[in-house]
């Protein structure tokens, strides 16, 4: 870990002291940058070494589990109660699935309720008006304020990014998210 010299204190800030930890950080990230891409290298070699029997897996997988599924269905008899088996860990049988609800499209099924439940109706389908934020940008600043529309000026905030786009940043703060879980 680097060990932090400079502070920010009470004596004025120069912007030689800036330009320094920005030089240290820089120094740092592209540390930083360097390994992330060497780990995502090894982690892609290894992932490629092993890609072809991970095929043959999804595959054979894909192929047992319909297979499975067949002599499952053909041997319903053997499921009456309890619908399920626990077999080699895998959990097998028959369970009811949830119970559903289909409706026609909406241009035939709003004008049904507002004939047959009209009494309903109001509670049944549901009408929305919302703005259209993207038209009143474009608005005259005047009617915007008529409007009760107000102006917020943006504050300066503190940027610190590398020029070019990068998720280092991203991937270590994971990293540091994921190892104060770990503790």
């Amino acid at each position: 870990m680097i060990a932090l010299t400079e502070t920010a204190a009470a004596a004025p800030v120069t912007l030689d002291q800036i330009d320094r930890a920005a030089k240290t950080y820089r120094a740092v990230f592209d540390r930083a940058e360097k390994l992330k891409a060497q780990v995502e290298r090894e982690q892609q070699a290894v992932l490629n070494s092993h890609a072809s029997d991970l095929d043959i897996l999804a595959r054979d997988l894909q192929g047992l589990r319909a297979h499975l599924e067949s002599v499952i269905e053909h041997g319903r008899q053997h499921f009456k109660k309890p619908k399920t088996q626990t077999m080699h860990r895998i959990i097998v049988g028959f369970e009811k699935s949830r119970d559903k609800i289909t409706y026609p499209d909406d241009e035939v099924l709003i004008p049904r309720i507002e004939t047959m439940l009209k009494a309903k109706a109001a509670t049944l389908i549901h009408t929305v008006k919302t703005i259209v934020r993207e038209a009143l940008k474009r608005l005259p600043k005047a009617e915007l304020q008529s409007l009760g529309c107000q102006f917020v000026s943006g504050a300066d905030d503190v940027v610190i990014r590398p020029e070019t786009s990068s998720d280092v940043e991203k991937y270590f703060a994971a990293r540091l998210t994921a190892a104060g879980e770990k503790n």
